[in-house]
C-alpha cells in the first residue's frame, strides 16, 4: 500500500458530441476503499466532448433606479459565468443618454469583490429629466466566441425621487426588528410601513428600517427628505430619523419622544448639512423602554427633493382610532405616590378597570362606566395604599388583560 501517492490515467479520445461519465475507485490492501465522487458508481463525474454551445451567463447586474445623482458617474457591478471562461477583454457596458448614440466602456475584473466592476460616465453631467439606458455584452473563450447581452435597463435623473410608497415589498430596506407593510392606515395608496404591523411594539426593543441606497448630493444646491407619518409612542419611547455619510455613524435629524398624533402629517427634513456629500444614508429607528408599549410609528410615501422649494401639507387620517384593545404598563413603575395607566379602545362600550392585591382581593374600582373609542388614561393616587405588589385588570368587550405594578413608599 502506498501512502500519499499520486496516480494518473487517461480516458481515450471520444467522438465529438459525446458526454463522458467516469468515477475513481481506490482500494487498500485491507479492503477499505474510497470513490470519487462519493456514492459512485450511482453518482459520477461528467464532461462533454465537442464544440462549446453554452454562452456566458450574466447575473446580479446592477439595476440603477431613478436617482437624484446628477454627477454623471454611476458605478455598477456584474457577475458573469461561463463553462469555458469569460473573455475579460470583451465585457462591455453600453449606455445612451436620451436619444443619443450608444457609448461603450469596458468593465474590469475585481479579484477582491469577485465581480466585474465599472460604471457609466456622462460628460457633461446630465440634467434633471435626462434618461439613461444601458446594457452589458460579453463573449466567452470558446472558438465560436459566444456572445451574451443583458436586458436593457434605464433610469431617469430626477429632482423629486420617490424612495418608497410601500405598495410592494421591502427589498429597498435593511429591516431589523420586524417592520412590515400595513393596510390599517396609510397616507396614499393601500398600505404604509409600521414597526409592529400585527400589534403593539415590544418593551425594551429596537426597530431599525434603513434604506439600502446611498444618495449622492455632491452636485446639488439644496435637498430635503420628506415622509408622511402618524404615530402613537408610549411615554419615554423614542422614534428617530437618522442620517449618515458612511452608513456607520448616525446623527438624529428628527426625534419624537412619547408623542401621539393620529392624523397623517408630512414631515420635511432639511438635508442642507449634507450638500456636497457623495453618499447620504438614512434610516428610521424606534426604541422602547421597559415601561410601556403602543401602536408605534406608521410611515408612507418617502421622497427626496433636490434643488426645489418644499411645501408642507397635511391630509385627514383614514382612521383616528386604535386598531386593537390594549392595556399599557403603568408609568412610572415602581411608583410613589402617582402613576398613570393608559388603555386603548377600538370600539365604544362598557369598560371596567380594577385594582387587586396579591391575594386577589379587590382594592379599588378605577373605572366602571361607558367609554368612547380612543386612547384613554387614568391617574392612580396611592395615598391610601400600602407598599407592595398590585395587579390592575381591564375588561372591555371580549378583551381582558392584567398587568402588575409596584408601589414603593
Amino acid at each position: 500500500m502506498l501512502l500519499d501517492s499520486i496516480s494518473s490515467g487517461a480516458i481515450p479520445p471520444q467522438p465529438s458530441g459525446t458526454t463522458v461519465h467516469y468515477f475513481i475507485y481506490a482500494a487498500q490492501d485491507n479492503g477499505f476503499f474510497q470513490t470519487s465522487p462519493a456514492g459512485a458508481p450511482i453518482r459520477d463525474h461528467t464532461f462533454y466532448v465537442g464544440t462549446d454551445i453554452t454562452p456566458p451567463v450574466i447575473s446580479a447586474f446592477t439595476e440603477i433606479g431613478n436617482t437624484v445623482n446628477n454627477t454623471g458617474l454611476y458605478p455598477l457591478t456584474a457577475d458573469i459565468f461561463d463553462n469555458l471562461g469569460v473573455d475579460t477583454g470583451t465585457v462591455y457596458l453600453h449606455f445612451q443618454l436620451n436619444d443619443g448614440v450608444f457609448d461603450s466602456t469596458i468593465l474590469s475584473w475585481d479579484p477582491g469583490e469577485q465581480k466585474f466592476t465599472g460604471g457609466i460616465s456622462l460628460q457633461p453631467a446630465p440634467s434633471d429629466g435626462d434618461e439613461v439606458r444601458y446594457f452589458l455584452s460579453v463573449h466567452d473563450l470558446s472558438a465560436a466566441g459566444h456572445r451574451t447581452e443583458s436586458a436593457v435597463h434605464e433610469f431617469v435623473i430626477v429632482n423629486e425621487l420617490l424612495v418608497d410608497d410601500f405598495e410592494g415589498g421591502l427589498d429597498q430596506w435593511i429591516n431589523i426588528g420586524g417592520w412590515g407593510v400595513s393596510s390599517y392606515s396609510h397616507a396614499g395608496g393601500a398600505s404604509s410601513i409600521n414597526e409592529s404591523p400585527t400589534g403593539v411594539y415590544e418593551d425594551n426593543a429596537e426597530y431599525i428600517l434603513e434604506n439600502r441606497s446611498a444618495h449622492n448630493l455632491s452636485n446639488r444646491q439644496s435637498a430635503y427628505l420628506a415622509f408622511w407619518h402618524t404615530y402613537l409612542l408610549a411615554s419615554g419611547d423614542t422614534a428617530r430619523l437618522e442620517i449618515s455619510t458612511d452608513g456607520t455613524t448616525w446623527q438624529a435629524a428628527k426625534v419624537l419622544v412619547g408623542s401621539v398624533n393620529y392624523a397623517w402629517n408630512r414631515a420635511v427634513v432639511d438635508l442642507g448639512d449634507y450638500i456636497g456629500m457623495p453618499a447620504v444614508h438614512f434610516r428610521f429607528r424606534l426604541t422602547s423602554n421597559g415601561s410601556n408599549s403602543a401602536d408605534g410609528w406608521y410611515l408612507d410615501d418617502i421622497t427626496i427633493h433636490v434643488d426645489t422649494a418644499m411645501v408642507v401639507t397635511a391630509v385627514e387620517p383614514q382612521t383616528g382610532l386604535p386598531r386593537e384593545y390594549a392595556l399599557l404598563q403603568n408609568y412610572p413603575n415602581p411608583f410613589n405616590p402617582l402613576t398613570t395607566i393608559e388603555y386603548h379602545l377600538p370600539r365604544s362600550g362598557e369598560v371596567r378597570l380594577r385594582l387587586y392585591n396579591l391575594r386577589g382581593q379587590l382594592v379599588q374600582t378605577l373605572i366602571d362606566d361607558f367609554r368612547a373609542a380612543g386612547v384613554h388614561s387614568v391617574a392612580l393616587n396611592s395615598d391610601r395604599l400600602a407598599s407592595g405588589v398590585y395587579f390592575y385588570r381591564l375588561e372591555a368587550g371580549d378583551f381582558t388583560r392584567t398587568r402588575k405594578m409596584v408601589l414603593l413608599k
